[in-house]
């Protein structure tokens, strides 16, 4: 895969989440994809999907944010800095996302949850 390619699927994929459209962002992902950040691991596109929909309705979060401030590429693989807002909480984050036949495979989050663990607290 052309590397531009690989960086236009995390992007529409990112863009697709933060406009909600849940639909397009499940299209972005490949139905066995894995997912790894230091509060949650999945092993298929829609139980990841489903972990984020639970973290929301578990913390009444509307809306969750991804505010890109780089991208890296590397052939098919895509590094991504964010700023990862839920809620009141904005997280610092590091993506790895590994693009395969057009589709995100895997995707790997580093974070600090700790402002995720003080929402906890407040509920």
């Amino acid at each position: 895969m052309d590397s531009s390619n690989a960086k236009e699927v995390v992007m529409s994929y990112l863009k697709a989440l933060n406009d909600q459209d849940f639909k397009a962002a499940r299209s972005h992902l490949k139905d066995d994809m894995t997912f790894l950040a230091p509060i949650a691991s999945h092993n298929s596109a829609d139980a990841y999907l489903e972990g984020n929909e639970l973290l929301r309705s578990k913390y009444g979060i509307k809306k969750v944010l991804y505010e890109v401030k780089k991208v890296f590429v590397d052939g098919d693989d895509v590094c991504v800095f964010f700023d990862f807002i839920i809620g009141s909480a904005t997280l610092f984050a590091s993506g790895w996302f590994h693009v395969a036949n057009g589709k995100i495979s895997s995707i790997r989050v580093v974070f600090d949850p700790r402002p995720i663990v003080e929402l906890s607290a407040k509920k």
